[in-house]
């Protein structure tokens, strides 16, 4: 009997492979729900096997051969540094560092044993029952495809009977009613594996919690190691972090060059920057008082002053008058100075007497030095003013157009000679403006 139906399931599959016979078809909602419990299995089955993988890893054992307690790696390390440090001195510095160091990680050891353990009872075994659970699926719905095909066989036989038989309509009632149980059993399973997505959350967050435990204990073991650390005091002493000495860092040849900031203007050097500006000397002036100019680069910081000397020869009152306007002008007369020229004006009264009449050199051409004022075509020392006559009294001004206008009668230097025009005004208070800095403008 069960070996007829065996045949019967058969040729009902070759059949709906064909197209020669009809399929009996499930609802839009189960195909969707069966395509999601497709995915879930494949990505349970994943996570399972990687989460194996880790907890083997993070697990695993030393061999009897190298330890004879089998622990974990780092519980191994640590007896080995606890080992090595006893057989120093108890003075050694680097045998108690060892120690420290050696009892740490026994404890890390300690810690992660304790950790794969909350690992595997929260993470993977809820990994272990979502997949017992799909598996659990994977038969039921492995036992309603083979019910379907049992119930579209009996269907079929039915149909292709020639006469009634309530055999085969028994036959069918039941194939039926099982398919039907199968088909409501396969879409509880689908539910209660979605229902299921509450505990691997659950069970998620708790292999989180453990993971993140685990390493704030280790990195606490770690630091209250490092904050009791022998060789801290060696360390500070040695003027680095953990015995390294830094080297000074030395300025590169590249940082004395010009940079060129985000407006396309060159930055150069502080040091090249605060140096003075370049000044120009100026240029050298002997007046006829005699006072000469120092050097500009032997002169100190400040305004530049000039240095009065004793005068040489006689000066007129027009040309002394001509020097004060134009020092003031200049801006280079000062209190001191004015004081001083008044001081070498000799009395005029007392010159007076001095004068003797000359006879005027007349010249061919234009002479350089001539006075504009004293141009006449009279004998007298005195200009020619049309038909006004010349002031009685002798002023300052014609008294330096008389003595600039003689000549010395003999060649003992007992006569007056002509006296050269005033010097230019002096810029030695004015400095020129300094040098503008070279600017390079890149253009980007």
């Amino acid at each position: 009997m069960n070996f007829t139906k065996k045949f019967d399931r058969a040729f009902q599959w070759a059949g709906e492979k064909m197209g020669a016979e009809a399929k009996t078809t499930m609802s839009d909602d189960f195909k969707m729900l069966e395509t999601e419990m497709a995915l879930r299995f494949d990505g349970m089955d994943r996570l399972q096997r990687s989460m194996n993988q880790y907890v083997k890893w993070i697990g695993r054992h030393v061999e009897a051969s190298e330890d004879k307690e089998k622990g974990l790696p780092v519980g191994y390390l640590g007896r080995t540094m606890v080992n090595h440090g006893e057989e120093f001195q108890p003075d050694s510095e680097f045998g108690n560092c060892l120690i420290t160091m050696g009892r740490a990680n026994e404890r890390v050891a300690a810690i992660q044993d304790a950790y794969v353990g909350e690992a595997t009872a929260s993470w993977l075994e809820t990994l272990e029952r979502s997949l017992a659970m799909m598996k659990e699926y994977q038969t039921a719905r492995k036992k309603l495809e083979n019910r379907r095909l049992a119930y579209d066989a009996s269907m079929s036989k039915l149909q292709k009977a020639k006469r009634d038989d309530f055999r085969l309509e028994e036959e069918l009632r039941g194939a039926k009613a099982k398919y039907e149980e199968s088909s409501e059993d396969v879409l509880r399973r689908m539910q209660d594996i979605q229902d299921a997505e509450v505990d691997n959350v659950r069970g998620l967050t708790q292999f989180l919690d453990a993971e993140l435990d685990y390493h704030e204990r280790c990195a606490e073991e770690l630091r209250r190691v490092r904050n009791n650390w022998a060789g801290a005091s060696t360390a500070a002493a040695m003027g680095g972090y953990g015995g390294i000495e830094r080297r000074p860092t030395n300025r590169g040849r590249s940082n004395t060059a010009p940079r060129t900031s985000i407006y396309g203007v060159s930055e150069f050097d502080e040091r090249e920057t605060s140096a003075p500006p370049v000044r120009m000397p100026p240029r050298a002036s002997t007046s006829r008082a005699g006072f000469s100019m120092q050097p500009q680069s032997q002169q100190p910081d400040g305004p530049a002053r000039p240095t009065f000397g004793k005068a040489n020869n006689f000066q007129g009152g027009a040309s002394l008058e001509r020097e004060r306007i134009g020092g003031r002008i200049s801006g280079s007369t000062t209190p001191s100075s004015t004081h001083s020229a008044h001081q070498n004006i000799p009395n005029v009264g007392a010159l007076r007497g001095q004068l003797r009449p000359v006879s005027r050199i007349v010249t061919t051409r234009d002479s350089l030095f001539a006075d504009r004022d004293s141009d006449t075509t009279s004998d007298t020392g005195s200009p020619d003013w049309a038909n006004r006559s010349s002031s009685p009294d002798t002023s300052i001004g014609s008294l330096s157009r008389t003595s600039s206008n003689s000549a010395p009668v003999n060649g003992n230097g007992l006569g007056f000679r002509k006296a050269p025009p005033p010097p230019p005004p002096s810029r030695s208070k004015k400095p020129p403006p300094p040098v503008p800095a070279r600017r390079e403008i890149s253009h980007y």
